[in-house]
């Protein structure tokens, strides 16, 4: 049976760097090529040193940036991998045991095999300190760029409650889902009261989980406290996301070793990327967005939230009635996203990735998705500073909920229930009843915490 190609043993930082360089002689590709996660059928297509432009014109032709192109040269076997992007050619050579003949297919599976190698090195690459910070500051501005152009729902507006108001009734005819579940008392962690409300709505089963927890780290022998949150949206089944609540606590304890920020973001990343290894090799077939925020006091008070984001749940602070984004919604249409679906090997067509999916990033079991989906989140920190005498809340909640209403929109209502005497897990199901009655068509999960 072929061997399963083994990675160059050239750093994965030095791929990535490096330009194409073409050998001297001039070889033929196969017949048989893979371009990002496609079979091709080619003829008639050289390159070398002296036509080098024929492979620049066979990824350029494709039309899509970012494209690698798997081949076997014919003459010495050997596979290779090469990618266009930005103008530069990049190569590397893939190590195997004894090739196949050249008619057979399977060096085309077994470059598959590393690419998927190749990508779990990509997703689990560990930035420099001087990176995280610039990604912390370059992606909270996105986010509050991406708040601006949610559009607002007049009916859920008009079905929430006004300030002067203090009878939660809604006159909507749909009245509340038979299913809502939702906390007698709130809950308490490190201190903060936290509510919660969920029910499948319209759906035919809940696929929501969801995560409220004290955590305790050890950390060069001194024990640190936090408090540990988290919304998982399901799809295709409740499995992958009470796969990812009940293991989000351990993973997360296994990676974090150092409380800085680098530390904190670099423990975030490579938690979500063992959780997706872990779900790919039990065999989940089901899969799930998570949107985690992580809360550490500070020892002279305040404290520091770090929200990581794969998918389209939602995170962001309420002050005063205002959002403050902690995430930002990984859509398969917005740029920064849809580049990186089209280099992992996927497209993107009716708004989802491969025809299946609506969201860019996320933990996939699905062999159609996994790849191009990644679970690398995106990460954003905010800091509550000590004697702050504003009332904060965090708010954590699925689409079913930010389908029908703006960031704007539900912080907006979170004051007046305050001033309505209403506690958080009575705000929880508020907003929940606002969404359900506003029209939302899929499981619904809110959460609320009361940060100061």
């Amino acid at each position: 049976m072929q061997a399963a190609i083994a990675l160059s043993p050239t750093p994965i930082e030095t791929i990535l760097d490096q330009k194409l360089n073409f050998v001297e002689h001039e070889r033929k590709i196969p017949e048989i090529v893979q371009v990002s996660g496609r079979v091709f059928q080619v003829q008639d297509v050289t390159w070398g040193k002296r036509n080098p432009k024929d492979i620049e014109r066979f990824l350029i032709n494709t039309k899509r940036d970012g494209d690698w192109l798997i081949y076997q040269d014919s003459g010495t076997q050997e596979t290779w991998f090469a990618t266009y992007g930005q103008g530069m050619f990049k190569k590397a050579k893939l190590t195997h045991g004894n090739p196949p003949p050249p008619e057979s297919k399977e060096p085309i599976l077994a470059a598959t095999t590393w690419h998927q190698q190749f990508l779990d090195l990509k997703d689990s690459r560990i930035l420099s300190p001087e990176q995280i910070q610039k990604n912390l500051i370059k992606q909270r501005e996105d986010a509050e760029e991406a708040q601006l152009h949610q559009k607002t729902n007049t009916l859920f507006s008009q079905l929430m409650i006004s300030r002067k108001k203090v009878n939660y009734e809604y006159t909507s005819k749909k009245g509340n889902p038979s299913d809502l579940k939702t906390m007698a008392e709130p809950v308490q962690v490190l201190g903060m009261r936290v509510g919660i409300a969920s029910c499948k709505g319209l759906r035919e089963k809940m696929e929501d989980a969801h995560l409220a927890k004290e955590v305790s780290f050890d950390i060069a022998g001194k024990e640190h406290k936090a408090a540990l949150y988290g919304v998982f949206d399901g799809h295709r089944g409740p499995a992958c996301a009470r796969f990812l609540a009940d293991h989000m606590e351990n993973t997360l304890k296994a990676r974090l070793t150092d409380l800085t920020d680098a530390g904190i973001c670099t423990a975030l990343q490579q938690a979500f990327h063992d959780l997706k290894k872990s779900l790919l090799e039990k065999g989940y077939q089901s899969g799930s967005t998570a949107s985690v925020v992580l809360v550490l006091p500070k020892e002279k008070g305040g404290m520091d939230i770090f929200c990581a984001n794969a998918g389209d749940s939602r995170a962001l602070i309420e002050e005063e009635g205002k959002a403050l984004p902690l995430s930002m919604d990984a859509k398969p249409w917005f740029q920064k996203f849809h580049k990186g679906i089209i280099a992992r090997g996927g497209y993107v067509s009716q708004g989802r990735v491969m025809r299946t999916l609506a969201v860019a990033r996320g933990f996939e079991g699905s062999p159609l998705v996994s790849g191009p989906v990644s679970a690398r989140p995106k990460i954003i920190k905010r800091s509550i500073e000590p004697g702050s005498d504003q009332k904060k809340r965090l708010l954590i909640a699925c689409d079913g909920l930010f389908d029908v209403c703006s960031s704007a929109q539900a912080a907006k209502q979170l004051p007046f229930m305050h001033d309505a005497k209403q506690r958080p897990n009575e705000m929880a199901k508020h907003l929940l009843s606002g969404a359900y009655a506003a029209g939302s068509t899929d499981n619904i999960t809110a959460m609320v915490v009361d940060l100061t």
